[in-house]
């Protein structure tokens, strides 16, 4: 009896026991446990397209939910497969993305909660910039205005050769001198090339004579190379260069290929890649400068764009077939600066999505794209400082031209923005009323098949407006001009080489330098020139402005009494067959007024009377072939008679001893034959033969 109640006792005392163990290892309401929550992998590289699985594993009963921070990057699937439970991650598109798995918590567990990190990109951001040797030869890396001091290559340049040992190079060299280091490559040898730098290249600072330069490293090969890789394993200090999509020193990888040879060339199945989303002013600087091998360019993702951060980035890549996206919407000065110029085998430009411009930013884009056949949508009406300068300077192939909605314009917006695009068969409306100096300056010279000019409603011209605009065009008829107000230079050259046949009115009677300068230079089919009827003059106003018409027959009136420096210099010069002027001036202000006004005028055979009427008030006229430099000079051909005559008994004793031919002829006092012709080159377009005189 006492053995079995001993026994009883111990039995129960066992399951006491018993009980108390279970409870402490799976928990209660009052004392829960940690659900032991794992998963197979903490972090996971993955390409868009491909799938991973991933184990989980818990001591819970409660299943395991999988989630994505970011669908659109990856997406996640759980199952469970016997008394197993797993998960899909599927990687839809470049980014960076969280998955968690959850188990809800119970009477026993607390809840369990494991992150995994997962990285989607091409498979090439995972690898090191490497070059793939096609060649015995050499691949040189360039260091350029590096200052040990001052340097921003804090770090060496490392590279491996065939995945054999580390090699490095860091540049001793002094501000402003460039160093080489010669790397020994063979036929098919794989060179892989790493840094722990923050900025490869940079900006420096130049003490001794106080101004800021450009530090780089060139990365030259001398031997044909095909290249892939992430560029980011240049400047990325922890080595973790595919999760890196940041840079922040101003101008690193600034000149990387810039190689002005066929030596770079793209690797058959794999890209070069440029991941960054944010980008420092001058970071990719001429980055592909002269790469004349390169067919295809690496994506750029970013939306926000730096100063400069793309200028010249292309520049000279002859065989680049296919631009890259440019998603930006937010734009830096100079950002897109001649970014594909002279990209001939480019066919068709990126979109540009940008409402608001930045000074510079599109200047020179597409300059010399022979091959560019369309124009992307220009979607902005807020402009800047020559924002679309030279965008499309000699597409030839170019046929249509972007519509151009802005109503306020910047200064040189426009300007030379389809220089001598000879196929462009129409220009784009131009609705601004507000314009600013040089805003159209050059935008069609040259443009041989435009037939019909756009309509140009701004009542006030500033400075160069209009200058060159139409020069060289198809136009058989001028837009008409109704401002009153006029710049320097506003309608310079504006119809030069057109093939107008009636002048537009010019109803302004406040002039401006050189504001009429060579307007109407070469325009052979016009046959009557438009009334003039300011009679306060500016200098150099009316300089060449019929030059070479060799059609007019019918001059204006020129109703001015005083006449300041070269206001008639080669007005008519070379109009063969102008048979009358009148010009009632009795003063001269200043040198050059009427030198070689009627040179070589009145010429033609079918002119056989040439009349110059004078202002009574005026007897120093005389009949003489050289031209008129000096104040004391008033010159008109021998060929021309003067009316009213003038004869010894009205004119001073001076005129009448001016009137002996072979007065030495003097060198003008204002104007190069360049500051002439306005200052600069206006584009491609040569111009007829002319008479220097």
């Amino acid at each position: 009896m006492k053995r079995s109640s001993f026994f009883l006792g111990g039995a129960l005392l066992l399951v006491s026991l018993f009980t108390t163990s279970c409870k402490e290892v799976l928990g209660s309401l009052d004392n829960p446990v940690g659900s032991y929550l794992t998963v197979s992998s903490t972090s996971v590289k993955l390409e868009p397209g491909k799938t991973v699985r991933i184990d989980g594993s818990t001591i819970s009963t409660n299943p395991i939910t999988w989630e994505s921070a970011n669908p659109e990057v990856a997406t996640v699937q759980g199952y469970v497969e016997g008394n197993k439970q797993y998960a899909i991650v599927t990687a839809i598109a470049d980014g960076e993305t969280t998955i968690t798995a959850k188990t809800a918590a119970n009477e026993n567990y607390l809840a369990g909660v494991s992150e995994i990190k997962v990285w989607t990109c091409d498979p090439d951001m995972f690898e090191p910039l490497t070059l793939i040797a096609k060649n015995n030869g050499w691949i040189y890396i360039n260091f350029q205005g590096y200052n040990t001091a001052a340097s921003t290559l804090a770090e060496p340049i490392n590279y491996t050769i065939n995945s054999g040992a580390v090699q490095s190079v860091s540049p001793s060299i002094s501000t402003n001198t460039s160093e080489y280091f010669p790397i020994s490559v063979n036929a098919n040898d794989t060179i892989r090339f790493t840094s722990k730098n923050a900025a490869l290249g940079g900006r420096g600072y130049n003490a001794e004579y106080d101004y800021y330069f450009d530090q780089y490293v060139r990365i030259y090969p001398y031997v044909e190379c095909a290249a892939y890789g992430n560029v980011m394993s240049l400047i990325t200090p922890d080595g973790n260069f595919y999760k890196n999509r940041s840079i922040k020193k101003s101008a690193a990888l600034a000149y990387l290929f810039n190689t002005w040879s066929n030596y770079l060339v793209n690797h058959e199945t794999r890209n070069i890649t440029l991941p960054a989303t944010e980008v420092a002013d001058s970071c990719y600087f001429s980055m592909f400068n002269g790469c004349y091998g390169l067919k295809s360019a690496p994506v750029l993702p970013a939306k926000e764009v730096g100063v400069s951060s793309y200028q010249w980035m292309f520049n000279n890549c002859t065989s680049l077939e296919a631009a890259p996206e440019l998603p930006a919407t937010t734009l830096g000065d100079y950002c897109y600066y001649a970014m594909f110029y002279n990209c001939d085998a480019l066919t068709e430009a990126p979109a540009l999505p940008a409402t608001e411009m930045k000074d510079y930013c599109y200047a020179w884009m597409f300059e010399d794209c022979d091959g560019l056949k369309s124009a992307p949508v220009l979607p902005s009406t807020t402009l800047a400082n020559r924002c679309y300068n030279g965008m499309f300077a000699r597409c030839y192939s170019l046929e249509a031209a972007p519509a151009l909605p802005a109503t306020k314009l910047a200064d040189g917006c426009y300007y030379s923005m389809f220089n001598n695009c000879t196929s462009l068969k129409a220009a784009p409306a131009l609705p601004a009323t507000e314009l600013a100096s040089s805003c159209y300056r050059n935008m069609f010279y040259g443009c041989s098949a435009i037939k019909t000019a756009p309509e140009l409603p701004a009542t006030e011209i500033p400075v160069e407006a209009y200058g060159w605009m139409f020069s060289y065009t198809g136009i058989t008829e001028a837009p008409e001009l109704p401002a009153t107000k006029l710049s320097n230079s506003c309608y310079a050259a504006m119809f030069e080489g057109t093939p107008i046949t009636k002048a537009p009115k010019l109803p302004a009677t406040t002039l401006a330098s050189r504001c009429y300068y060579a307007m109407f230079w070469n325009c052979n089919e016009l046959t009557e020139a438009p009334a003039l009827p300011a009679t306060t003059l500016a200098p150099r106003c009316y300089e060449s402005m019929f030059n070479w018409c060799t059609n007019l027959k019918k001059a204006p009136d020129l109703n001015a009494a005083e006449l300041p420096g070269g206001c008639y210099y080669q007005m008519f010069n070379n109009c063969s067959k102008l048979s009358s002027v009148k010009c009632l001036a009795t003063e001269m202000t200043d040198y050059n007024a009427i030198s070689g006004m009627l040179n070589n005028a009145g010429t033609d055979e079918s002119v056989t009377k040439r009349t110059f009427t004078r202002s009574t008030d005026n007897n120093n006229w005389v009949n003489n072939d050289d031209w008129a430099w000096d104040l004391n000079q008033w010159y008109v051909p021998t060929s021309w008679t003067i009316d009213p005559a003038i004869t010894a008994a009205s004119a001073p004793a001076r005129r009448a001893a001016a009137s002996v031919k072979g007065t030495p002829i003097k060198t003008p006092t204002f104007g190069t034959k360049s500051e002439m012709r306005g200052g600069e080159e206006t584009g491609g377009v040569k111009a007829p033969a002319k008479t220097n005189i």
